[in-house]
């Protein structure tokens, strides 16, 4: 255990030297070299020239081993008349022994970015802290990746003078075009208050033994699994995707042309504006919805409620979503392949959703459509190296699996036991059909009924949702909770725990605070928030622990033979040699289904295949 006070006490050992504040001979790296090494704990931060982190090159890296006492090592400002620097290597061998060292304590910002950049210079950095997790585990709504709100909610500091030398670098990415004095001014605050980030956080988090475990044993690991799971990257089809966009492209056309053709005039299809001009004259639409301006809203869930009777409102929908798929992915993504590597390396977020849930950016992989053709010839560009398969892992039904074990209803315990599909049996009440002749887009509506009833949707919400009658939606809730009446009596219990506490409590033990409990508008929201935060946080869990299962396992003892690509969701995606598929997927699906314990049981769904569809 790291003890608080051990960096506090430095202080009081060292006196700051401002002759160190700058490391450009071997003298003074060998002096901070063994003050770390006395010291036992040290905080530092890489100084880049890119996120890429497959090509990305070091510029600097500042240290600190208590407060004000820190330093700045310049590797490659190559300004005009800027002082001879320490050669990379040279440093970077001398530091390896120390960064691998197990009796080493580290702090860090963004860990996971920071290891795979030390990775490319074959070092693996153990022990090792990260102010963003700290703060996350201990309260979800500290500012998250915002460095000053991050400050701004736990220290009492003026953050006045790391703005004004952090406004001097215009633009971080050309670090190395900085004077050393403004680089070493900034890179010395900023690394002085990342350690005072960290002794007050840290100090709160050992206080609170269960999320003291969550950072240490889930998601400190998790970062390191995520490190490497983004230098793996994903091999894509560019030229299958480009032949896309050229699909889209003259769809659009045609769309734009048939718009023009039912109206009798030319408009721009991406205009909001012009939209409204045009709809305003059409009988039958009554868009009474706006926007915060003021101004009638012609947003897609607004148009898709007179879709059916519209073929106008039909086009522009259809336009609007290809335009999205094109914008996004098949324009943007063979754009985004890494010049070295061949592969897209997306950027994994653990502490930008307020369910604990992973995000994802550069590219987002979160977002790609799953269950429409759409999302079928995208996930179709993901494909296999030769000799291997891609492989997909996903949990089923994994939100309606933790209900049912969080409010131990019986009728839908029962359902999961005798493998029935909840969602078509809602589907088939709400057409009036059997089982049997329920079709996937009866399904999905069904879904959408079931997961909206549970989160805490009205029958207003509803109505508009499924554009029917709100007593019609009325009575879809209150049938729901009639089959399934614990349901209901758990979702009130975690409401009112919620407004008791002002946080709700995974199934691990992490609490994930909704918001300013006092406020209006989180208390409106608090119904919605409460169940759906409990869920997806306990589901997010799973799957971390799941990952640290299939890492210990797999990953480090076959990683010539397995590699985890992507996690989307629910879902965990591998590219494995066409040998070994069928050993790793029972592994794999064993790992999954039992790294938590729930009754009804979690299951797995595997699918393999050339391409990620």
């Amino acid at each position: 255990m790291v003890e608080t006070n051990l960096l506090s006490n430095t202080i009081t050992r060292y006196k700051f030297m401002k002759t160190y504040n700058l490391v450009l001979n071997e003298t003074i790296l060998d002096f901070w070299i063994t003050r770390i090494k006395e010291n036992n704990i040290f905080a530092f931060h890489l100084e880049t020239d890119s996120l890429h982190i497959i090509s990305v090159n070091i510029i600097g890296i500042s240290f600190a081993i208590a407060p004000c006492v820190t330093a700045y090592l310049p590797l490659a400002h190559d300004y005009k008349n800027s002082p001879k620097q320490l050669d990379t290597n040279l440093v970077l061998t001398r530091l390896k022994p120390i960064f691998e060292d197990v009796t080493i304590y580290k702090i860090c910002k963004n860990l996971k970015y920071q290891i795979s950049v030390l990775k490319n210079y074959n070092i693996e950095v153990n022990r090792i802290f990260d102010i963003n997790l700290e703060s996350y585990v201990l309260n979800n709504l500290s500012g998250k990746y915002d460095f000053i709100k991050l400050v701004n909610f736990w220290l009492d500091y003026d953050i006045s003078y790391y703005k004004n030398i952090s406004d001097k670098i215009k633009n971080k990415y050309y670090f190395n075009k900085i004077s050393l004095e403004i680089a070493s001014s900034y890179s010395c605050e900023h690394i002085n208050i990342i350690l005072m980030l960290h002794l007050k956080i840290w100090n709160q988090l050992q206080k609170k033994s269960e999320l003291k475990r969550i950072f240490e044993k889930i998601d400190i690991p998790i970062a390191k699994i995520l490190s490497r799971i983004e230098r793996n990257g994903v091999l894509i089809n560019r030229t299958y995707l480009n032949k896309q966009s050229e699909k889209i492209s003259n769809i659009l056309i045609d769309l734009e042309l048939q718009a023009h053709k039912i109206t009798g005039c030319s408009f721009n299809l991406s205009s909001p504006k012009q939209i409204r001009e045009i709809l305003f004259n059409i009988k039958n639409i009554e868009l009474t919805r706006k926007t915060l301006g003021g101004k009638i809203s012609t947003r897609n869930e607004v148009l898709s409620k007179f879709e059916s009777n519209q073929p106008l409102l039909k086009i522009i929908l259809k336009y609007r979503s290809l335009l999205k798929i094109k914008s996004t992915y098949t324009d943007k993504l063979p754009h985004m392949v890494n010049h070295i590597s061949g592969r897209i390396h997306t950027s994994y977020q653990q502490c930008s959703t307020l369910t604990g849930r992973l995000s994802s950016i550069l590219p987002n992989l979160q977002n790609i459509p799953v269950d429409n053709n759409q999302g079928f010839f995208i996930r179709k560009s993901f494909i296999a190296t030769k000799f291997n398969k891609i492989v997909s892992a996903d949990y089923s039904q994994i939100e309606l699996r933790i209900i049912a074990y969080l409010s131990q209803d019986k009728n839908l315990l029962e359902s999961f036991n005798k493998h029935e599909d909840v969602h078509s049996i809602t589907a088939a009440e709400f057409f009036g059909l059997s089982m049997n002749k329920i079709t996937s887009q009866q399904r999905r509506i069904a879904k959408i009924i079931n997961f909206s009833v549970i989160y805490g949707i009205s029958p207003f919400g509803l109505s508009y949702q499924l554009n029917i009658s709100i007593r019609k939606a009325k009575k879809y809730i209150d049938m729901f909770y009639d089959r399934y009446p614990s349901v209901l009596i758990y979702s009130k219990h975690v409401y009112q725990s919620a407004i008791d506490k002002g946080y709700i409590t995974t199934l691990e033990g992490r609490r994930l605070y909704l918001c300013n409990i006092k406020s209006n508008k989180c208390f409106k929201n608090i119904k919605r928030l409460s169940v759906n935060l409990q869920v997806q946080g306990t589901a997010a869990d799973i799957i971390k622990k799941a990952m640290i299962a299939i890492e210990d396992i797999l990953e480090q003892k076959y990683n010539n033979k397995i590699k985890t690509i992507m996690q989307v969701h629910d879902e965990l995606v591998f590219e494995i040699h066409e040998d070994y598929v069928e050993h790793y997927t029972q592994k794999i699906k064993l790992l999954m289904e039992n790294s938590t314990k729930l009754n009804p049981k979690l299951l797995v769904k595997i699918n393999i295949g050339t391409h990620w569809n």
